[in-house]
């Protein structure tokens, strides 16, 4: 049994000044408890109200952040996802006050729904149960000259919400301080390309995972998180718009291939344009996903 790290004292930004929560070994089994992204405060539909508030905290927590040693500035950090549990309950709401949702008129108040989750089964309603997917929404290293809060994206990852990030998967995000100020939250049990709505069905969890370390060289350079699955490659970027977002995906994708794989991107860059799959992942972040299968050519 690793070491367990609570979900008391949470952040709300990825900050390198806070305190370190916990410090891990390299390879060392570890085990996070994370809250929801409401802050466990949306237990029945009326509780939207709370959420709303001027006086309610901000939303996505995040635990950490945690100090993980012999880690220092221009390493990269490997994350591997060994396992991630989610509670019973799961949450999912619209709010007008959202800023960064042009949708907001569409609707006349703000709504919310809860559901209850059995055996890895989301009870949409009488007649319907989907399968929960889970994944991780927010995981972050700090930044060397920044706290962004923890509901935004930077090159040191964050809230990412990108689907792949679950269980047996690897996440790679660089390290800009010493010991890598580790953050990680938002956990969605199920959540569609986009977050449309602005929020996925949102829960707490426990997530299992350890950690490795990659030196970076002049031909690995790490400028945006990747994330590699059994079967695919992938470039995450939080950009000003999607359309940013896709284009310098791609542009990391072909980095990725030239430097790791010694793919020529010129030689590669038609043949990839057919293949690589450009996704959004929330309203803002994307990611092109490519099959390792490409990896023969």
């Amino acid at each position: 049994m690793g070491k367990t790290i609570s979900k008391l004292n949470l952040k709300y930004e990825y900050s390198r000044f806070f305190k370190p929560v916990a410090t891990v070994k390299l390879g060392e089994d570890i085990l996070i408890e994370t809250e929801d992204a409401f802050n466990g405060n949306l237990k029945i539909p009326e509780d939207v109200i709370k959420l709303i508030d001027l006086k309610a905290l901000p939303p996505n927590p995040v635990t950490g952040p945690i100090y993980i040693e012999r880690s220092r500035p221009g390493n990269i950090l490997v994350i591997s996802i060994d396992d991630i549990k989610i509670g019973n309950v799961g949450g999912v709401c619209f709010t007008r006050t959202d800023s960064a949702s042009a949708i907001g008129s569409w609707f006349d108040s703000d709504f919310a729904k809860v559901f209850e989750i059995s055996n890895q089964k989301i009870k949409i309603s009488e007649k319907l149960e989907l399968t929960a997917e889970p994944f991780i929404g927010c995981i972050s290293t700090a930044p060397a000259y920044s706290s962004p809060a923890s509901t935004k994206v930077s090159q040191s990852g964050g809230n990412m919400d990108c689907c792949l990030i679950r269980t047996g998967t690897k996440v790679f995000l660089p390290v800009n301080v010493e010991g890598a100020y580790f953050y990680l939250g938002d956990v969605h049990a199920l959540q569609a390309d986009g977050e449309f709505c602005g929020t996925a069905v949102e829960v707490a969890s426990q997530v299992r995972l350890h950690f490795d370390l990659i030196t970076s060289t002049s031909n690995y350079i790490l400028t945006w998180p990747r994330v590699e699955t059994p079967d695919l490659l992938a470039t995450v970027v939080g950009g000003f718009s999607l359309d940013d977002s896709f284009r310098i995906a791609m542009h990391e994708m072909l980095a990725w291939l030239e430097a790791e794989y010694n793919l020529s991107r010129k030689e590669i860059f038609l043949e990839l344009a057919q293949v690589a799959n450009l996704r959004p992942c929330n309203r803002f972040t994307g990611r092109c996903e490519l099959s390792k299968d490409f990896l023969q050519i």
